[in-house]
């Protein structure tokens, strides 16, 4: 086991932003200062450039799971999943996990999950074993106490032969697996999309439920982005045509059975708004990126709660200065009434905080050592523990990936 102790310091966090509150179009001004009292920086072990270190993560009470979809065990970009277990004074990295029937290619850990003692890893290139080509699957481990042991391999029962992407998107929820296969065309048209729930009973992985909209279509790529919570999920259709051409739906279905709970768009939703492309789901808060916020390209984040019996729009967190170039949202994370939200431009990383209907922010995460553009691009929040990813972060090589935990 290697152990990651804790830095003193190494985010700075003071900036004048300005942001959107509510859904009205007032602008205010926030300054805040984010200054974590606990922050660790990590990198895999034997990790080597390229690997996309941070290309998928997840967190669950004193566990995290972090993805290198391009690390080499296996073959070329076989990839593979680190554990780390926080001990009660620091971080320490537990093992390695890699698919055992992997191979090169597959990028096992382009999506993972985490839920208590279980764990699952996405693998969306995994082309099976021939003559069966199931085109992308899915990884159970669990942990028995003691270690991390597979349980599992999961594909659609109807991909074989067809271009489903299933796997680039996971998520654990009330004991079952939910896998987004956004190329999927078994039931609409090419890339309409799919999204695929589990149960384990009787020592396998199976009772799957197959989740795709009544308005699916061509493109909608529905599944490409998941969350869940308990027995919900929330799913992406950034495709969705129903606004205006691409400008995208979320739904939110049930686990267990399939049945749809609601269909959200963007109260101002315009042609090539891409919503539902990110997206995050905490208890009965959605958070929702959307690109072209008021045709300026700049982004914004939309916020869903559930009250009295339906899902509505809330409120709504944009920049003051948004611009075609800034990317606002492309990265969300959602814990209670936070929000991680980042800029991709700049490669920032914002943490909003809500009070009553009041959306604020509480400061700015900017990360140490040499970048590439990329930091933020995952993020990962449960609790008051926050894993922001750069998979193209410089570690003393060539882009092998580092993860900042605040804490």
């Amino acid at each position: 086991m290697k152990r990651h102790k804790r830095m003193a310091s190494g985010w700075v966090g003071i900036l004048t932003v300005g942001v959107l509150l509510g859904i009205s179009a007032t602008a205010i001004t926030a300054q805040a200062q984010c200054t974590p009292a606990q922050v660790e920086q990590l990198v895999a072990t034997g990790g080597q450039g390229f690997d996309d270190f941070g290309r998928a993560m997840a967190v669950s009470g004193d566990w995290a799971v972090i993805a290198s979809a391009r690390d080499d065990d296996n073959g070329t970009d076989s990839g593979s999943a680190t554990m780390f277990h926080f001990d009660g004074a620091q971080w320490v990295e537990d093992v390695k996990l890699l698919a055992p029937d992997g191979s090169a290619g597959d990028e096992f850990g382009s999506a993972v999950a985490i839920d208590g003692d279980l764990v699952v890893v996405g693998a969306w290139k995994d082309q099976g074993i021939a003559p069966v080509h199931t085109r992308g699957s899915v990884y159970a481990f669990r942990n028995d106490g003691t270690s991390w042991n597979f349980e599992g391999r999961i594909a659609a029962s109807d991909g074989s032969g067809i271009v489903q992407d299933f796997g680039i998107a996971v998520g654990l929820g009330n004991g079952r697996i939910v896998v987004g296969a956004p190329g999927d065309n078994t039931i609409y048209s090419s890339s309409a999309g799919s999204v695929y729930s589990y149960v384990y009973n009787g020592g396998i992985w199976g009772a799957e439920v197959k989740i795709s909209p009544a308005d699916g279509s061509v493109a909608h790529y529905f599944g490409e982005s998941l969350a869940v919570a308990g027995g919900t999920v929330l799913i992406g259709a950034r495709g969705d045509d129903e606004v205006a051409s691409d400008a995208g739906a979320v739904y939110l279905y049930t686990t267990d059975t399939g049945q749809l709970i609601a269909k959200l768009q963007a109260s101002d939703g315009v042609a090539n708004d891409g919503f539902g492309r990110q997206l995050a789901l905490s208890g009965n808060t959605a958070v929702v990126y959307g690109k072209n916020y008021g045709g300026t390209s700049g982004g914004a984040i939309y916020v869903f709660d559930y009250a009295g019996g339906l899902w509505s729009e809330s409120g709504k967190i944009v920049e003051s200065f948004a611009s075609s170039s800034y990317n606002f949202g492309w990265g969300v994370a959602v814990s209670g009434d936070k929000v991680l939200v980042r800029e991709s431009y700049k490669s920032k990383v914002y943490l909003f905080g809500r009070s009553g209907a009041q959306w604020s922010e509480q400061g700015t995460l900017v990360p140490t050592g040499t970048g590439y553009g990329l930091y933020g691009a995952r993020l990962a929040f449960s609790g008051d523990t926050a894993l922001v990813g750069d998979q193209r972060w410089n570690n003393g090589g060539v882009k092998s990936g580092a993860v900042l935990f605040l804490i």
